[in-house]
């Protein structure tokens, strides 16, 4: 009985190691999303021409000068790019993140319903 208990702990341990690493990457997706929409936002502010660093890869930055924007080039998935004005960004960016938030949201109930599960198996030892 006692190696029963201790495999059915084991389960729901690495069930909340995989749960609490995929919410990680949400919670990491989410990240990117706020940030992409506090930068559309403040860029959405420049109205003259202003010198600013652009990222090309991790770590590399290039100096531009930009203007006003009126639309950006979009990833939406799949490799296919858009152009949508930078409200229309905002908008999808800002849908993206409420999935990504019920997706946290869905990951940290389906742990909270694992934890009593661990507690049962460990008062019966």
């Amino acid at each position: 009985m006692k190696n029963e208990t201790n495999a059915k702990e084991e389960y729901y341990f690495n069930l909340i190691n995989q749960l609490q690493e995929e919410y990680n990457q949400v919670v990491d997706s989410l990240n990117e999303v706020n940030y992409s929409i506090y930068c559309l936002e403040e860029l959405q502010n420049v109205k003259d021409e202003k010198e600013v660093l652009f990222p090309v890869l991790n770590g590399i930055l290039i100096e531009g000068k930009i203007n006003k924007i009126n639309s950006v080039k979009m990833n939406v998935g799949a490799g296919v790019i858009v152009t949508k004005s930078v409200e229309e960004a905002i908008d999808f960016l800002k849908e993206k993140q409420k999935k990504l938030i019920a997706g946290a949201e869905e990951i940290k109930t389906q742990i909270d319903a694992i934890i009593p599960l661990i507690e049962n198996q460990s008062n019966r030892d």
